[in-house]
């Protein structure tokens, strides 16, 4: 099969600016990931709005076999009030089912592109108020994380290998015994979003691919609780 050469596009980046006292963040800091993507290009596709007559798009740039379910404002045919449980999300639909065919030679297309994206740091810090008045001491988990080009868009917590509930850089753990715990956060960028050369198009159709995560994980000994005068006298 003919492809066309590796197209390598790339946004500017857009690393944070020293300012008001910030420092500025140094790309050498950070590990650049580079990853080779095919690229999907559609034709025929069917959309349309309520009940009128259908839309028929050309779709290029997708880097996955799919297509999204909303295009311009409109649905894809036969998908308004359902999704396609085939599909790896409810936002995609499985191309054939709504007339489109893969066509790698449209204009200005291309059928592989190689991306970049900067991977971010994450690490965390812990503070302990083992004399809380709750009866057990209460710990602060606190993730500090830095993206070169971009922000962190998701943080996952984990104790012992459990999965906490906490999406945010703080988590709060109890524990009455103390010992020690295994503790796990991951930071997860926003990834990249990247135009074709000719910025007549944007891959993916216009969505952030390519999102990096970093960890942090460490065993820390925690402190049992203790109740420093609050108890009540035996």
């Amino acid at each position: 099969m003919f492809f066309k050469k590796i197209a390598i596009v790339a946004m500017p980046l857009i690393p944070l600016v020293a300012s008001f006292g910030v420092q500025a963040l140094d790309a050498d800091d950070y590990e650049m990931v580079r990853e080779t993507f095919g690229v999907y290009n559609w034709t025929n596709c069917s959309y349309q709005k309520g009940s009128g007559e259908p839309n028929f798009y050309n779709l290029k740039g997708g880097l996955q076999p799919y297509v999204p379910r909303h295009y311009k404002g409109l649905t894809a045919t036969g998908y308004i009030d359902k999704v396609d449980t085939s599909a790896p999300s409810e936002d995609l639909v499985t191309p054939y089912k709504i007339g489109c065919y893969q066509d790698q030679y449209l204009p200005n297309a291309e059928t592989q592109v190689l991306w970049h994206n900067y991977r971010p740091k994450v690490s965390f810090t812990y503070s302990e108020d083992r004399y809380w008045s709750g009866g057990v001491n209460k710990v602060t988990f606190t993730a500090n994380a830095t993206d070169y080009d971009g922000y962190i868009e998701q943080y996952t917590w984990y104790v012992n290998g459990v999965k906490q509930v906490s999406t945010n850089n703080t988590l709060t753990f109890y524990t009455f015994d103390g010992g020690t715990h295994r503790v796990s956060v991951r930071a997860q960028d926003n990834g990249r979003k990247f135009i074709h050369s000719s910025q007549e198009y944007w891959y993916n159709f216009g969505e952030p691919a390519m999102k990096l995560t970093a960890e942090d994980t460490r065993e820390v000994v925690l402190s049992p609780w203790s109740c420093l005068g609050r108890c009540d006298p035996l």
